[in-house]
This record gives C-alpha cells, sequence and structure tokens, in this order.
C-alpha cells in the first residue's frame, strides 16, 4: 500500500515538474526574429545617422541588406545546402563592402582630396564567393565520389568570405575611429565582437566536418542570434559617436549615443 502511494506520488510529481518545466524557444524563430530585429536597427540608424554622410549611411544599409539576405535561409527550416550556405557568403561579401566603404569614409575625413585606394581585399571575397557558388549554379555531384562535396565546398568558401567581412568591418571601424577621434580605443568592441563571430562560425564549419549533421546545432542558433545582435549594437555605438550633434571635435558619450538613437528610432 506504502509503496503505491509512493509511486502515485512520484507520477504526479514528475507530470507537475515536466508540465511546469521551461522550454526554449525554437531556435528558427528566434533566429528570425533576433535578424528582423537586427535588420530594422541597422535601416533606423541609417536614417537616425544621415547627417554623418552618405558613407554612414551606405554602411549601415549594407549591413541592413547583409542581414536580410539571411532571411530566407532561417524561414527554410535552417537545412544544410549549398544554395542556403550560400546567403552566408552572399551576407560575408555585403559586409566586406560595407566595411570598405568605412575605410572611404575614414580617408576622407583625413584628407577630403585623397584619391580611393584599392584594396585586395573586395577581390579576394568575390573569388571565394565564386567558388561558393560553383556547386548551387553547377551540378558536380554526379563527378566527386562524395556526395557531401559540393557542400562542404560551398561552406567553407562561405566562412572564408566571412571572414573577410567580419575583418573588413573591424578594419573600417578602426580607421574611422583614428580619423575622427584620435585613436579612440572604441572600435576594439567591433573587432572582439567580429573574432567572436568568426569563432562561432569556425565552431560551425569543425562541427559539420565531423560530425556531418544536417541541420545546424540549437545551441550555436541562440549563440549566431546574440552575436548578430550585438555587432548590429556596437557598430550603432561606434558609428553614433561619430554623428555631427555636439560641437566638432567632441566625443559623445556610449549612453547619450543610445538615446538619441532610440529617440530618432520611436520618434
Amino acid at each position: 500500500m506504502l509503496e503505491d502511494t509512493l509511486a502515485t506520488v512520484v507520477r504526479d510529481s514528475t507530470v507537475i515538474a515536466h508540465a511546469h518545466s521551461f522550454e526554449l524557444p525554437d531556435p528558427g524563430k528566434v533566429q528570425l526574429f533576433v535578424l528582423n530585429l537586427c535588420v530594422l536597427a541597422a535601416i533606423k540608424a541609417a536614417g537616425a545617422f544621415s547627417s554623418s554622410g552618405p558613407r554612414i549611411v551606405t554602411t549601415f544599409l549594407l549591413v541592413a541588406t547583409s542581414w536580410a539576405v539571411l532571411l530566407p535561409y532561417y524561414q527554410g527550416g535552417i537545412e544544410l545546402t549549398p544554395p542556403g550556405e550560400l546567403l552566408s557568403a552572399v551576407g560575408g561579401l555585403l559586409l566586406v563592402v560595407s566595411g570598405r566603404v568605412l575605410c572611404r569614409e575614414a580617408e576622407c575625413r583625413t584628407n577630403p582630396a585623397a584619391q580611393a585606394n584599392r584594396s585586395a581585399l573586395a577581390g579576394v571575397a568575390a573569388v571565394c564567393f565564386l567558388f561558393a557558388a560553383l556547386p548551387s549554379a553547377f551540378d558536380i555531384s554526379e563527378s566527386v565520389t562524395n556526395p557531401s562535396f559540393p557542400l562542404w565546398i560551398t561552406m567553407v568558401c562561405s566562412l572564408a568570405t566571412i571572414a573577410l567581412g567580419l575583418f573588413s568591418i573591424a578594419d573600417g571601424s578602426r580607421r574611422i575611429c583614428e580619423a575622427a577621434l584620435d585613436s579612440d580605443p572604441i572600435w576594439k568592441l567591433v573587432a572582439t565582437i567580429c573574432a567572436i563571430f568568426f569563432g562561432f562560425e569556425f565552431a560551425f564549419t569543425f562541427l559539420w566536418a565531423t560530425a556531418q549533421f544536417d541541420r545546424m546545432p540549437d545551441e550555436l542558433n541562440y549563440a549566431f542570434a546574440v552575436i548578430k545582435l550585438v555587432l548590429t549594437v556596437s557598430l550603432i555605438l561606434v558609428i553614433g559617436q561619430l554623428a555631427p550633434i555636439d560641437p566638432p571635435g567632441t566625443r559623445r558619450r556610449l549612453g547619450a549615443v543610445m538615446i538619441d538613437f532610440f529617440k530618432k528610432m520611436w520618434g
């Protein structure tokens, strides 16, 4: 009798605990929500800081587009296919261009009459993107013995393109801070976040190469969602300090940048 009572209590307790257990939201929906938030924030930042110049506006619009191109990837169930992974390469290529626009802005702030310096970074990123697009443009699965080889090419080349894009963003932030704020170390925030972002991308590629999974792990989904949001906010902080609202030569506090941004965002 006592054993039956204890068994009933344990069973009822298990049912109650399961009913009240906290379940994390679907990672795909989290990514979609965060991506839409990043796109909205970047577009609003382009309008809020439009007085900083057309290149600053272009940078934010390119960043918004780099996040927007990933929306079909997460709406499709986060399955690993060459066309799906190619979207990541497109986002990396857009980050490369946005970083180069920041570098050009830094050159013009230092010397308005300076000619645009050519950089091999964009060319290398374009070559990586072309190699990443090959498995989607041509069916090479019948020409290779390993069926996962086309996806491997796309993922590795996409990783290289994303790495170049993150480096370009960090380098552009460094140059524009040095040109406008006399070597202000705030650009290191963006560089650190870009390094963490690349670490997640590398871990994703490495885990796929070793475990051969066909979907992104939930833990990495949550990590990517957080790092994308943090990177977008950090760019707003860095570039927002350069907005010519205060008298020339002054540096705005981070809190003032965010307060001003949110006022313009919701105003």
